[in-house]
């Protein structure tokens, strides 16, 4: 029937709002919706109030995209508190879980902030390193760096554990005397 078809049509232009607001493009957006209100001023679905209520946010989203980014040019990644890009993405992603740049941009804050951590452990500051990686897995204990470098931690931590085991055996050995002899059990061996 021609009720079902322009129903049919109505719902596919609905179906075209939705990736222009997980885009971010909230200008785009709005103006597909309003056509689709012109031209459809009859239809009412779930999806197109759904829809309507998203491009309610688009205000402060995008208010919030254009600070992160500028918090994030300015090296604020995540301090000061609430005034850097991780606070400003995570403002994003609260309000809409779905829009692409605040899901991006959050991977590219956390994603510094790991090779930050992993550049303060080559330096020798594990202490920093730690707490910087710390830091990350807080946010997201899921995040794939993040375990990747911890793994390197863990396994930094298991030789450096060795390396003293066998610097300890040695310093006995040397105290008692048996820098070289007796064969299997001296300084020297270790």
């Amino acid at each position: 029937s021609i009720k079902k078809a322009i129903r049919r049509l109505a719902e596919e232009q609905v179906k075209t709002v939705k990736p222009l607001i997980n885009s971010g493009d909230f200008k785009r957006a709005a103006m597909q919706y309003e056509q689709i209100k012109e031209l459809f001023p009859e239809h009412r679905s779930r999806e197109l109030s759904k829809q309507q209520v998203r491009l309610s946010n688009g205000g402060p989203i995008e208010e919030k995209l254009a600070a992160a980014q500028a918090y994030y040019k300015k090296g604020h990644l995540s301090q000061p508190d609430d005034k850097n890009a991780l606070s400003a993405y995570q403002f994003v992603l609260n309000l809409d879980a779905d829009i692409i740049p605040a899901q991006m941009g959050f991977k590219k804050v956390l994603n510094d902030l790991v090779g930050m951590a992993h550049k303060q452990f080559r330096r020798g500051k594990i202490e920093q390193a730690y707490e910087m990686l710390a830091n990350v897995m807080s946010i997201d204990s899921s995040f794939e760096q993040a375990i990747i470098l911890q793994r390197k931690f863990n396994q930094s931590n298991a030789r450096l554990a060795d390396l003293t085991k066998y610097v300890e055996r040695a310093e006995k050995f040397i105290v008692e005397g048996q820098l070289y002899a007796p064969e299997d059990k001296n300084a020297y061996v270790i």
